[in-house]
């Protein structure tokens, strides 16, 4: 269930800099499949989960490693 004053901006803020899932920080009773379009389409413009350390980093650190997004520390 998804509460009326739900913030992804305030998601977004509490996932970047950690390794930890998106649902350890959304409010009780509300999962990742509560998440609309929009919400989707404004944590991908901010941050992303590096494929290597598994870390939520902002969007302008992303890089391609052999196809999947990394992160600038794991690029190399």
């Amino acid at each position: 269930m998804r509460p009326e004053d739900f913030d992804v901006q305030k998601l977004i803020e509490d996932l970047q800099g950690t390794c930890s899932s998106i649902d350890d920080h959304l409010p009780e009773g509300m999962n990742w499949e509560n998440l609309t379009d929009e919400d989707h389409e404004a944590i991908d413009n901010e941050i992303f989960l590096c494929a290597e350390c598994g870390w939520w980093c902002e969007a302008c650190e992303s890089n391609d490693k052999d196809g999947e997004i990394v992160c600038d520390d794991c690029k190399e």
